[in-house]
């Protein structure tokens, strides 16, 4: 009967997984899909793509096999959200230009959304829409799924069709990380640079694979060492090709697995030329001892010895005091640049901005120079062409902004869009940097965290539980924030659904502006539940401020179950000693007591012989799933049978109170003398068995 109840259970679990996607009202007329990067491995066997704790990750929502559409609307959310704290995202030039688009993020879950406008026409294909940058910041595993329901592709007239297929997305957030290292390597041409590939906080390590690739015209290798921690190991791999080295090896028996950081690979590479490449970890497993891989972040290096660079003066511009009407300037500045004789460099920013005019620096001689200007995709092309080369740094031109909203967002140069020039038409390498503009006013909740005694996945009522709130300044101006932490739960109390709530925390915060030492503040309480009625409970941390211009990350909620502590203090067993007794005999009687609960107990135990109390003792003290004895004599003047009853006091909430008592009927024989030499021997004998049986069975029932 149990096994046919389980398999109905696991049937009618599946039905209602797989329902919501047959009720989709989608009109499928074409086979599209829609995909989360990194995706969710196929096998569950692979471990998922991985980050460190401070390292940034990309999450791609990618569309495949489009037919003629127009724009689209998708939804998706994280199963986790506390490992990754959201930064900025970069929409991707799928659509026919002009086209809007947006991002709306509301705690864990995130819709993006972009639509074309007239004249442009619909695009088919498959491509990249939108990333998403994250930073890591806790260790953990999340999902990231897609609500089908939310999901729609837009079509010219229209017409919302539901995307055919969804295919969802997995990360995980490590300290177990192989790295190349130095992260940055620079020097001349012709010069040797040195680099090493580490794996760092790795545990029970048997067996390693990787690859590792660069840009052959850049760098090209000139030594190559690898080193294992085994004492034996097998090398099945250790080829070194044009832009590529490959390494594969085991611990062989007696070689025990290894935990901790150490260096596998020791490179060394003659520069060939001027260039930028990454020093690329293709591919890599970790396994352990039973061949199981190891989740790990591969941290890559970045290999460049250009010096030209294009960046933004003022790098950054925090001020709430740039309202609506007003305008700011940034300067284009060019560095180090070599014989540069003309520019063509598009320039992206934020929609809360608009762009009014170039003023391009006069001290310069330019044969032709002007600016080409995009509303709609809010791109601003600057271009010209000197009399004569320039080299050194050079201040190009000024940018004036009009600001008409309230935001956070960046100048960036469009690089792949983008060129530099000499004198002979040739293009010049550079590097960029980008520029940051935040004016609104904007706090949140960054992290929320609850940690408290806990069963499984419920926690305990009794139990202090740890409340933690990071509220967060994304803002221009220094903010005295309200944050109120609460709780409400419908409960049932003596079979009546009853509301109970309660405020945990309503006070003041100081947070500095954005990029200040002290733009984030921790406030942490603890919650005494010993009142609370178990059942499930919303908790809820809330941050105002008297005006926020971006407020839908102001609240983080967690529902959390409460359940009664496993009270239950028992009389596990009561032994006598000498079994057979005579009158005027002292009798040994050990009661062994077991705390099968989970908190430290206090309690009072009553020997009862034939109903009349003879013994008290009180304020035993045993910690949860510990056990221990009471030792006590007895003599009896006649004989007879007697009833002895060793009885526990009822805790709070204890609901087991069937082995709270312990009975032994005790017979009594004729008189006797006094015990004999090797009767006294036995019986001391008897009673040490008795207490290192005791002491075993707590001990075992401990663990």
């Amino acid at each position: 009967m149990n096994k046919k109840l389980t398999f109905l259970f696991l049937v009618t679990t599946v039905l209602f997984t797989i329902i919501p996607f047959y009720l989709i009202p989608s009109t499928f007329c074409q086979e599209n899909y829609v995909v989360i990067e990194p995706a969710e491995p196929a096998t569950a066997g692979i471990a998922p793509y991985a980050v460190t704790p401070g390292q940034l990750v990309m999450v791609n929502v990618t569309i495949k096999n489009a037919v003629n559409i127009y724009g689209y609307n998708l939804s998706f959310s994280l199963s986790n959200p506390s490992i990754l704290k959201y930064v900025d995202h970069l929409f991707w030039p799928f659509l026919e230009e002009p086209y809007t688009s947006n991002i709306y993020v509301v705690g864990g879950r995130f819709t993006v959304y972009a639509k074309s406008q007239p004249p442009a026409g619909p695009v088919s294909g498959s491509s990249v829409l939108v990333t998403l940058i994250f930073n890591a910041t806790s260790i953990g595993e999340t999902l990231i799924t897609f609500d089908a329901l939310n999901c729609w592709l837009i079509m010219q007239d229209g017409t919302q069709i539901h995307p055919s297929t969804f295919k969802r997305g997995k990360l995980a957030v490590t300290n177990t990380k192989l790295a190349v290292e130095p992260a940055t390597l620079t020097g001349q041409v012709n010069e040797t640079v040195k680099a090493n590939i580490t794996v760092y906080n790795v545990q029970n390590l048997y067996g390693i694979e990787f690859n590792i690739t660069w840009d052959p015209t850049v760098l090209t290798p000139i030594k190559v060492h690898y080193q294992t921690p085994w004492t034996k190991e097998n090398p099945l791999r250790n080829v070194t090709t044009t832009g590529e080295y490959a390494l594969a090896v085991t611990a062989m028996y007696p070689a025990q697995p290894y935990s901790g950081n150490h260096t596998f690979v020791n490179m060394e590479f003659k520069i060939l030329k001027t260039g930028l490449t990454q020093i690329t970890i293709k591919y890599s497993k970790l396994g352990d001892s039973k061949s199981k891989a190891i989740t790990h972040a591969k941290v890559n290096a970045i290999f460049s010895n250009i010096k030209t660079a294009i960046s933004f003066t003022p790098s950054i511009t925090v001020d709430a005091n740039l309202t609506t009407g007003k305008s700011f300037n940034t300067t284009i500045l060019l560095s180090d640049v070599v014989n540069l004789k003309s520019f063509h460099i598009k320039i992206s920013y934020p929609d809360f901005i608009n762009f009014t005019r170039a003023i391009f620096n006069e001290t310069l001689l330019f044969s032709d120079n002007g600016t080409i200007h995009d509303p709609v995709t809010r791109v601003v092309t600057i271009y010209g062409e000197f009399i004569t080369a320039n080299i050194g740094n050079l201040s190009l031109v000024t940018l004036e902004f009009n600001v008409i909203g309230y935001g956070s967002g960046n100048l960036f140069v469009k690089e792949a869009e983008s060129s530099l020039r000499d004198n002979e038409g040739n293009p010049l390498l550079f590097k960029t940097s980008k520029s940051l503009i935040v004016n609104w006013h904007n706090v949140r909740i960054s992290q929320f965290d609850l940690v408290g005694l806990m069963i499984g996945k419920k926690y305990v009522i009794g139990g202090d539980v740890s409340v933690s709130v990071t509220v967060e300044n994304l803002g221009a101006a220094d903010e005295n924030v309200t944050l109120t932490i609460a709780y409400v739960g419908n409960i049932t109390i003596n079979g009546t659904s009853t509301i109970v709530k309660g405020v945990l925390f309503n006070g003041s915060l100081w947070v500095e502006k954005y990029g200040g030492a002290q733009s984030s503040n921790n406030k942490t309480i603890i919650w005494n539940t010993a009142n609370l009625t178990d059942g499930i409970y919303q908790v809820t941390a809330n941050v105002s401020i008297e005006v926020d211009h971006f407020p839908v990350d102001n609240m983080a909620s967690k529902s959390i179950e409460f359940i009664y502590m496993p009270v239950d203090i028992a009389v596990s067993n009561v032994y006598v000693m000498p079994e057979e007794i005579n009158v005027n005999q002292n009798v040994s009687v050990i009661v062994v007591l077991q705390n099968l609960g989970k908190l430290t107990e206090s309690f009072n135990m009553t020997v009862f012989l034939e109903g009349n109390p003879i013994r008290e003792f009180t304020n035993l003290v045993l910690e949860g799933g510990a056990g221990n004895w009471v030792i006590f004599t007895l003599s009896f003047s006649n004989a007879g049978k007697y009833t002895l009853n060793c009885t526990v006091s009822d805790l709070p909430l204890e609901s087991n109170l069937k082995n709270n008592y312990f009975v032994k009927v005790l017979q009594v024989g004729r008189v006797s003398s006094l015990l004999t030499f090797e009767t006294a021997v036995i019986l001391t004998v008897a009673i040490i068995a008795v207490l290192v049986s005791a002491l075993l069975y707590c001990r075992r029932r401990r663990r």
